[in-house]
């Protein structure tokens, strides 16, 4: 895809991911997620316009070395390996990609920037003003909160206001050349505060709990529509525009022809997986078996779209296909691996993951092992507060980060699930030592 990036790393970097994919999808700008310096699909690397590498540590860098990487445009280290930076850069000479040493977000997402607009400086003038504004009213943790946190309503009421005076500050940009990735931003802010508002007004049944009517006027479906639609009109490779486009209309008045003629256009581009995995959520809603085909396709784009596996192993429980499903499961769980720098909504799957696979051990018969997952996601709930990057991104922002993660999941089932799960183990042991006892007088007699 011309409109997209691929940023290849291990996810021990949260700080510095988080602040280039979050500024660049919400701008327009599809970024390719890869947790693998070993696992890059080649057809799917072929067809990416800008390949970034985070390397955070030397674990990251001996991994890098190990790859092919003659598709990188760009390589980022950690200020940590500073001293390494020539040894990197011979590796990159003859690749013609440039590497920089930075810890600074600002500077690290100005870097990846430069790569993407490969020399249009009127282009790299917007992205930068763009991403100014969404440094000085921190849109990224304001987005992150608007799509994965559970936040207390005062809390709310400043997470809009800071959108509000960011979507203000975007009208005020004055680009005639790139403005279609100005009215994206504008789409996507308005629809941010409009989906708090919608969440909200479903807690109080009030309509104007977080802003005034006028206020509420500014986030109306009508106008992001109308950006997203312009967006999308002007450059026709900004996907994320015809995707946003059609989830407000299928909220509106919903529509499978109409929804299924967007994400078919949409899957023309063969590497954009996020398409296939809305289609099979489509499907799903349906109750069309082929959406699990759709789930499969994005993971064979991108192996690391842990939303369709986890959602292919739901499907599979159903299906009563156990194995397959723990599969999936198995594999969020290692894409996961570093519960220590999790982000809010990594968190969140792969304590699902952990209580899923309880439910299939569970189904194997072996009590035993499911109980240990079931411990993992009860353990992964009570250190969260141990992760330093989430009170980190948040401070200044959220009270109580952790709080606020945790709502997104309901631990009472888990709770209930260990009681059961012991309950039976005691009961099986009773069972076997009864069983044992009978056999003994058996062969007395």
């Amino acid at each position: 895809m011309k409109n997209s990036i691929m940023l290849i790393h291990d996810g021990s970097w949260p700080e510095a991911f988080l602040n280039i994919s979050v500024f660049l999808q919400n701008i327009g700008i599809f970024v390719y997620d890869n947790h693998s310096f070993h696992s890059v699909q080649s057809e799917a690397l072929n067809k990416i316009r800008t390949v970034i590498i985070l390397i955070p540590d030397d674990e990251a860098l001996k991994k890098f070395c190990e790859l092919d990487i003659s598709r990188a445009t760009g390589v980022i280290l950690s200020e940590g390996l500073r001293d390494k930076i020539d040894d990197v850069k011979q590796i990159t000479k003859k690749l013609h990609s440039e590497v920089i040493c930075s810890d600074n977000t600002t500077e690290i997402t100005r870097f990846v920037s430069t790569k993407f607009a490969a020399g249009d400086k009127g282009f790299f003038e917007t992205l930068t003003k763009l991403h100014n504004i969404f440094v000085q009213n921190r849109l990224i943790q304001a987005y992150y909160c608007a799509q994965y946190m559970d936040l207390p309503l005062d809390e709310w009421k400043n997470v809009v206001q800071r959108i509000r005076k960011a979507v203000s500050e975007f009208k005020g940009i004055k680009s005639f050349s790139d403005s279609e990735y100005i009215m994206f931003a504008i789409a996507m802010g308005r629809k941010r505060a409009n989906d708090i508002c919608v969440k909200i007004f479903n807690l109080t049944q009030t309509k104007w709990s977080l802003l005034t009517e006028k206020d509420f006027l500014v986030f109306d479906e009508k106008h992001i529509l109308r950006g997203f639609g312009y967006a999308y009109r002007c450059n026709p490779d900004l996907k994320l525009a015809a995707i946003f486009c059609n989830d407000i209309r299928q909220r509106q008045k919903p529509s499978f022809e109409y929804a299924q003629s967007v994400l078919n256009e949409c899957m023309q581009e063969t590497a954009f997986y996020y398409a296939y995995y809305k289609y099979g959520i489509l499907l799903q809603k349906i109750k069309d078996k082929r959406a699990l085909l759709y789930f499969k396709t994005a993971i064979s784009i991108n192996p690391y779209c842990y939303r369709s596996r986890y959602r292919l192993g739901l499907m599979y429980e159903k299906l009563e296909d156990y194995e397959n499903a723990r599969e999936h499961y198995q594999k969020i769980i290692e894409i996961f691996c570093r519960p220590e720098t999790l982000h809010p909504i990594e968190f969140e799957y792969l304590y699902k993951a952990f209580y899923r696979m309880g439910i299939v051990f569970t189904e194997f018969g072996d009590y035993e092992v499911a109980l240990e997952y079931y411990k993992k996601a009860d353990y992964l709930w009570n250190t969260l507060q141990q992760n330093a990057f989430l009170q980190q991104f948040f401070t200044g922002l959220i009270q109580n980060p952790e709080r606020c993660v945790k709502g997104r999941v309901r631990k009472n089932v888990l709770d209930t699930s260990i009681a059961e799960l012991q309950r039976r183990i005691e009961t099986s042991k009773k069972d076997e030592l009864s069983l044992n006892l009978l056999r003994s007088s058996t062969k007395r007699d």
